[in-house]
């Protein structure tokens, strides 16, 4: 079932056994999954089907950070999520991720990396990618080739793989999941404004939302669940501070700050004596057809001797001639080379 906030009266309550904040990926699958054991699920979003220019400035970056991209390249609030900007990439954490190491600080995980394995396969199975299978020397059709001809594992490892979508935009993969399913009930174009706690701030009493247009709805569930990202997240439970004026969840003082973008890079120019058409820069494809492409990582020893963060390195070969490589220096570089 869904609904819009405009068919809402205002100042009404809207009941349901969890209350699920954001639609995006996360959102999307656990509705489902929560509706199809039997739980009423209200899924609240804060946009729509499409983008809204007036939403989306509701996430808009205060102050300015040239070293980030624009808030409307990294969220987008409509159903989906993410996914809308998403270009399919799976991956999941490594297991050195989760270990305490002085190059990240005090940064803990309340989970372990054993934990979350035996969801992986239906993490991939959500995001039709395939097999949970992230190395290349575990799958028979890619097993007899490697990156680079000779190459072995080392310190160096070329077996990593990262997988790829179908695609899926979670928006249009689960849009008719979403109506057809008992006991969710999608609310578009409300937007949660505050976690209200009860007096003693230890219990989580309601949540407050509100539409563009101002109209309030209060939002009261057993269960909560925030899933609007690690940004928007971040940002809802410093907005919660009637009871923990520090933010709700930042005891510790550790909330947002462990938050990174993606860094990235041209590192190197490799020069291979190997035949260059037998090194892999490409995608590949495994026996169900799903995309895969290898990476350069480093072992966890490695890493942990010389002090270095988790990385990857991926080998970019691209023709300057063929516009597909999307760059506009390469195309410069072409036209350079080509003119009288």
């Amino acid at each position: 079932m869904r609904t819009d906030s405009a068919t809402i009266p205002p100042d009404s309550r809207l009941d349901a056994d969890v209350a699920v904040v954001g639609a995006g990926p996360a959102g999307i699958v656990l509705a489902l999954e929560l509706a199809r054991k039997g739980h009423r699920v209200l899924l609240i979003e804060s946009g729509g089907d499409s983008r809204n220019p007036d939403v989306q400035r509701l996430g808009d970056l205060a102050g300015h950070d040239p070293a980030h991209v624009s808030m409307s390249l990294a969220t987008s609030r409509q159903i989906g999520g993410a996914s809308n900007l998403w270009g399919g990439r799976c991956v999941p954490f490594d297991s050195i991720d989760f270990e305490p190491r002085g190059i990240v600080g005090e940064s803990r995980w309340p989970v372990t990396h054993k934990e979350l394995e035996p969801y992986f396969q239906r993490a991939c199975d959500w995001c039709v990618c395939g097999e949970a299978v992230f190395d290349a020397r575990e799958i028979p059709d890619l097993a007899g080739r490697s990156l680079v001809p000779g190459f072995t594992d080392g310190h160096v490892k070329a077996s990593s793989l990262e997988r790829w979508s179908l695609p899926t935009n979670f928006a249009r993969e689960y849009r008719s999941a979403l109506s057809d399913t008992p006991g969710v009930t999608l609310v578009t174009d409300l937007t949660c404004t505050e976690v209200v706690c009860d007096p003693d701030g230890s219990r989580v009493q309601h949540l407050r939302t509100q539409s563009l247009d101002g109209r309030q709805v209060t939002i009261s569930a057993s269960r909560y669940v925030l899933a609007c990202g690690g940004l928007e997240v971040t940002r809802l439970l410093f907005a919660s501070n009637r009871t923990h004026p520090e933010g709700l969840g930042n005891h510790s003082g550790h909330l947002g700050r462990w938050y990174m973008a993606h860094v990235e890079s041209r590192i190197a120019r490799v020069h291979f004596t190997t035949p260059p058409a037998e090194t892999i820069y490409g995608h590949e494809r495994d026996a169900a057809g799903v995309y895969v492409r290898r990476r350069l990582t480093f072992s966890d020893d490695f890493q942990i001797a010389e002090r270095l963060p988790n990385l990857a390195m991926w080998l970019v070969n691209p023709d300057v001639g063929d516009p597909a490589h999307g760059s506009g220096i390469l195309s410069f570089v072409y036209l350079m080379l080509a003119s009288p």
